[in-house]
């Protein structure tokens, strides 16, 4: 039996290193992203009730009714999330953890349709996150 050459022998043992640690598909599974994204959205509600609810959809009515076409207008999820996190409460602005921004910022953009999240929102996808009000529903204007 004839031996392999060393680079051949080396290819092959760093394609199986690859396939034990998982390869191309390594990383959180699609499940665990979604627990994650689900997560996210209860914090964002729970806060979302505690801190904007009374002004945005409360009998005090001082902040305007969040509606999809509201905020749509922000364009993309980082956008909003700025806003939010920047200005948010009205009567503490800023205020806000990183963390709780990012968790209303999903909660609204999921709960008025306006995008679907499969994994938690974070800097680093909310940008490519485009607000839509034909999404998932064209309802609820």
């Amino acid at each position: 039996m004839k031996a392999l050459p060393g680079p051949v022998i080396l290819l092959l043992l760093l394609l199986l290193m690859a396939c034990a640690s998982g390869g191309a598909g390594s990383g959180p599974s699609s499940e665990g992203a979604a627990g994650l994204a689900e997560a996210q959205l209860q914090r964002g509600e729970a806060v979302y009730r505690q801190q904007c609810y009374t002004c945005h959809e409360g009998e005090s009515g001082a902040g305007e009714e969040l509606s999809p076409r509201v905020l749509a207008s922000y364009y993309d999820a980082r956008s909003l999330y700025n806003y939010i996190d920047l200005s948010m409460p009205y009567d503490e602005p800023g205020s806000l953890s990183a963390e709780e921004s990012w968790a209303v910022t999903a909660f609204l953009i999921e709960d008025r349709g306006l995008a679907r999240l499969d994994a938690p929102l974070a800097p680093d996808v909310a940008e490519g996150v485009r607000l839509s009000t034909g999404s998932r529903r064209e309802s609820g204007e």
